[in-house]
Order: C-alpha cells, then sequence, then structure tokens
C-alpha cells in the first residue's frame, strides 16, 4: 500500500479528486446561498455513468493491451540475449577473449534500447557496459551495436571459426534484436488516436460537474460521490500511464531492472 501511495497514478488521481472535492462544495454552498437546486433526470445521468464506465474499461484494456505487448517484447530480449551468450560461449573454435567481448556488446544492448527508447541519449549506466566507445555521429545505438554483431559474425564464418549452420543458429538471435527494436519503436511511436484519448476525458469531465449539482449534500452522497469519481479518475489517469510503458513512472515497464536481470545472467554466463 505504501509503494501504491508513491505512484504518479495515486498522486495525480488525489489531486484530481481534491478539486472535485473543492468545486461541488463551492457548488453545494452557492446554491445554498441563492436557494435553488439543479433539477436532474438521474435515470439519464445512470445511463450516462453506464456508458462512462465502460468507455473506461475499454480504454483501460486497451492501454493495458500496449503495456503487455511492451512486457513481452522484452521477456524476448532476455531469452534471446541468453541464447546468444549460452551459443557463442559453446563454439569452440572461437577464441575466448572475442567470446567475452562479444558477449559484452550484448549486455550493453538492453541498456541502451532502454536508453533509446525513453530519451535517445545513453546514461552512465549504458556507457559503462559499452566495450569500446560510439562515435558521436551515431544517433541510433541499438542498431549500431546489432551491425557490431552481425561483422563479428561474418568475421569468424569467413575465418572458418564458425560452419554455416552456426552462423544461422546465431544469426537469427542478432536479427531478432533488431526485430525487438522496431516493436519497441512502434509502441513508442504510435500512440492511440487522438479523438480515442480526448473523447472520454471530456465526457469524464461533463459527467463529474453535472452530476453532484442536483444531489442532495449529505455525508453519504459526499462519501458515495468522492468514491465514484476517485475510480473514474483513476481508470482514466492509469490508461494514461499504461499507454506509454518505456518511461520511469512507477507504473510503466521496469527496464532497469531487466536489463541488470540481463547483464546478471549474461555475465554469469560468460565466466562459467
Amino acid at each position: 500500500m505504501s509503494t501504491f501511495a508513491r505512484s504518479t497514478v495515486f498522486k495525480k488521481t488525489t489531486g484530481a479528486c481534491l478539486v472535485f472535492g473543492v468545486y461541488v462544495a463551492v457548488g453545494h454552498l452557492v446554491e445554498n446561498y441563492f436557494g435553488f437546486r439543479l433539477q436532474i433526470d438521474f435515470s439519464g445521468m445512470t445511463l450516462l455513468g453506464g456508458v462512462m464506465s465502460l468507455l473506461l474499461v475499454l480504454r483501460s484494456n486497451s492501454a493495458y493491451a500496449r503495456w503487455w505487448e511492451g512486457r513481452q517484447i522484452w521477456g524476448q530480449l532476455v531469452n534471446d540475449s541468453r541464447n546468444l551468450a549460452l551459443k557463442v560461449m559453446a563454439f569452440p573454435n572461437v577464441p575466448v577473449e572475442e567470446k567475452k567481448r562479444y558477449i559484452q556488446w550484448s549486455v550493453a544492448f538492453p541498456f541502451v534500447l532502454r536508453d533509446h527508447l525513453r530519451c535517445g541519449i545513453p546514461q552512465e549506466d549504458a556507457v559503462a557496459e559499452l566495450p569500446e566507445p560510439v562515435p558521436d555521429e551515431i544517433s541510433h545505438i541499438p542498431a549500431y551495436i546489432s551491425g557490431k554483431l552481425f561483422a563479428q559474425l561474418k568475421k569468424w564464418k569467413d575465418e572458418g571459426s564458425l560452419d554455416r549452420l552456426e552462423h544461422h543458429l546465431m544469426d537469427q538471435h542478432v536479427s531478432a534484436l533488431m526485430d525487438i527494436c522496431g516493436k519497441c519503436e512502434r509502441i513508442r511511436n504510435t500512440p492511440p488516436p487522438l479523438s480515442h484519448r480526448a473523447l472520454i476525458p471530456q465526457l469524464l469531465f461533463i459527467y463529474l460537474v453535472i452530476t453532484p449539482l442536483g444531489v442532495e449534500a449529505t455525508i453519504t452522497n459526499a462519501v458515495l460521490g468522492f468514491a465514484l469519481a476517485y475510480f473514474l479518475i483513476g481508470l482514466e489517469i492509469l490508461a494514461e500511464e499504461l499507454e506509454e510503458p518505456f518511461g520511469t513512472d512507477s507504473d510503466d515497464l521496469p527496464l532497469d531492472q531487466i536489463s541488470k536481470n540481463i547483464k546478471r545472467s549474461l555475465d554469469q554466463i560468460r565466466t562459467t
């Protein structure tokens, strides 16, 4: 519970609900001061609330699908990185130092991919994993690392250190790295349509503005209204967070931890 209380969704939702509570309190004070109350057909508002809940659920499911696809893609990166390292270490004709350097490039890949999806600039921990500095003119570092891995495979094949089958077994894992990068870029660069993202918050705003003004100001109605607003607003904010899964918020994918787990696995393979 304490972790959730520190999350971005909780903070944004609580702030929005406090603003909503102030609005309702001021609205009822104005109504009491002037001695009138809005007459609202609550059968229509109930229907609107049901439609609103359905739309928010659909939006949350759509956002979660993007988040879960990103998690599956990074799970594939874990598997391909491990398989790549295991196969490299199993080749008897490749010098050990070249194997370890090859695996080091593989260790650096998830770190630079993480930064590529976030800000495009490698952070200190990513730079520390690179076997050699990347030229300043290189803008797509994941592609640069994949190129290094492909070039080393070709060199080993030309030298006779790898036969045709061994080269093919390695090539498919290196190709998967850029496939993973492309899939992540597709998620990051293709947000949901603007109308889809804008219409539901507008409907939610109208619903929360109109509904409380026709309700009697009692403790029970206040508690129920605040709870309803909390969950409706929370679903909308949660959907916004999940739609961008590669960021640094508490509900985004734990790319830092996944990258460290890959490094831990590959370091163990390299030293055995």
